[in-house]
């Protein structure tokens, strides 16, 4: 699927003050082993969810992003993913 930000395949990077808008999937996608951090984004109007964490080695740290007004899940882990989420802001 189409991401605004993809990261993957272990990859650990900083991904800060970023405005990710009207993406045609999800906004932030964090899969494959990534170990990123994720801080003070504003991620909005997407049509899946705002960030998706998935896969079992897969452990982010999000914190003080704003997620809003997308048309699913604004934060969505799955498939055995783990990460740390602190002070985020979620909305419709």
């Amino acid at each position: 699927g189409k991401a605004g930000v993809r990261v993957c395949e272990g990859s650990s990077t900083a991904v800060e003050y970023n405005g990710v808008r009207g993406g045609g999937e999800c906004g932030i996608s964090l899969s494959s082993g990534a170990t990123s951090r994720v801080a003070a984004n504003d991620v909005s109007r997407n049509r899946k969810a705002g960030v998706l964490v998935w896969g079992g080695e897969t452990r982010p740290l999000l914190c003080r992003n704003t997620v809003h007004d997308g048309e699913q899940a604004g934060i969505y882990l799955y498939a055995a993913a783990r990460g740390v989420l602190l002070r985020n802001e979620v909305y419709a």
